[in-house]
């Protein structure tokens, strides 16, 4: 019957060999995936973060131009209801001068 019989120094030489194999996979393979994985998170995070002040900013202007719609509007209204009041006078006036000169002719 056949066994096994290692020496210590078989199995040390065997675990350098791994480790060694390990560590430059490690190097060669999994370290540049982690920094193009951790620069792609940087590149979004800068992406994101310009777009969400983009959008921040966009909006601070439309409520900018909301608020001086609204004054606008308000302004307007204003107006409207003194040109309102103007014609009403003038009506009135107009009409006084007809009943005036409606009762000079009889």
């Amino acid at each position: 019957m056949w066994t096994w019989s290692f020496e210590l120094a078989d199995v040390l030489t065997t675990l350098t060999i791994i480790s060694t194999l390990g560590g430059m996979a490690y190097y060669l393979v999994i370290r540049p995936f982690l920094q193009r994985l951790e620069e792609d998170r940087i590149n979004d995070r800068t992406f994101f973060s310009s777009k969400y002040d983009t959008l921040i900013e966009t909006l601070r202007e439309l409520k900018e131009e909301i608020k001086l719609s609204r004054q606008d509007r308000i302004q307007q209204a204003q107006r409207h209801l003194q040109l309102v009041g103007r014609v009403d006078v003038l009506e009135a006036r107009v009409n006084d001068l007809r009943n005036e000169m409606h009762g000079d002719k009889r």
